[in-house]
């Protein structure tokens, strides 16, 4: 494992934070624009805790999985976290799956 984090180019180490920075800024600025505000209003507070699983898997991924199948299993989640948002943005509705 140490070995490929080693062999990876030096743009995949900090490429991943500023994602997870600008996602994280632009859904504050959401916030703030659309003056609404987590634990008013479900649907924010639901997608931007999904925004925070979604970065701690992201870190499961990158840094603290130990096997090739917990990063699969936490790659996947971090998937379906992003659709899930995905799905609260468009229809402004914390339980888009009922």
């Amino acid at each position: 494992m140490q070995h490929e984090q080693q062999s990876r180019p030096r743009w995949m180490k900090w490429l991943p934070h500023v994602n997870d920075s600008v996602l994280f800024i632009l859904g504050i600025i959401l916030m703030v624009t659309i003056q609404q505000f987590p634990g008013t209003h479900s649907w924010l507070t639901a997608k931007l805790s999904a925004l925070v699983i979604y970065i701690l898997l992201g870190m499961v991924v990158m840094k603290w999985a130990k096997h090739r199948r917990t990063r699969f299993v936490a790659w996947l989640c971090a998937l379906l976290v992003f659709a899930y948002m995905i799905g609260v943005a468009v229809t402004k509705q914390p339980l888009i799956f009922l």
